[in-house]
């Protein structure tokens, strides 16, 4: 049992996933929306491995409080 950040090597089982949750995409744009992601620091995406093969992902966006005046630390 494995959890990691993804890379667009992940993005064939990514779409595997994806389709059986019923959502239809290309490899390619799937490539592409993962490589973007590497560039911001709002958006990560997770894969969970089990015995070396990827049989989950979740995809992470990180959007401000608009509750709150600042970020507090706990």
């Amino acid at each position: 049992m494995n959890i990691r950040n993804a890379t667009y090597h992940d993005a064939p089982a990514i779409k595997q996933l994806l389709e059986e949750l019923g959502y239809i995409s290309r490899l390619s744009i799937l490539v592409n929306q993962i490589e973007m992601m590497f560039n911001t620091d709002d958006h990560q995406i997770f894969v969970y491995e089990l015995k070396k093969e990827v049989v989950g992902f979740v995809s992470v966006h990180y959007l401000p409080q608009l509750a709150f005046d600042e970020i507090k630390k706990v």
